[in-house]
């Protein structure tokens, strides 16, 4: 070959090297943006994780709470029916007590009756003996 044809082919052949150089870079930017913006997703998606792990974070926090709350009240509501069985216990006590008390009043007042009324009949008797006696 001579050298001008020898200099348009290095040419051609260099053009073509950068041609399939422009082609494989033409090529690649749709997939460069298209991983770009796989990776915006994948940002966007593990943000959102992020956000969720917080949120159920924050909920069991809130349920460790809760569950703690309804123990605190399931022992204050333990402690109460306790006392109230202790006051319940303490009160029929009090109401046998009174009951007792009422009987035993009861026979007091009788008993007393009955000696006034005896007492009243000696007076009377005792009366009439000294009025007898005295004429």
């Amino acid at each position: 070959m001579n050298s001008p044809r020898r200099a348009l082919y290095a040419l051609l052949c260099g053009l073509r090297g950068i041609g399939c150089l422009l082609c494989a870079v033409l090529l690649l930017i749709p997939i460069l943006a298209f991983a770009q913006g796989e990776t915006e997703k994948l940002d966007a998606l593990r943000a959102r994780i992020e956000g969720l792990r917080a949120k159920i974070a924050e909920a069991e926090e809130s349920r460790t709470e809760a569950r703690d709350q309804l123990r605190d009240s399931e022992r204050a509501i333990s402690e109460a029916s306790r006392a109230l069985r202790a006051l319940a216990g303490r009160r029929a006590a009090a109401q046998r007590d009174l009951d007792t008390l009422l009987r035993r009043s009861q026979a007091l007042e009788t008993e007393i009756a009955s000696r006034r009324e005896n007492l009243g009949r000696l007076l009377t008797l005792r009366f009439i003996l000294t009025e007898s006696k005295a004429r």
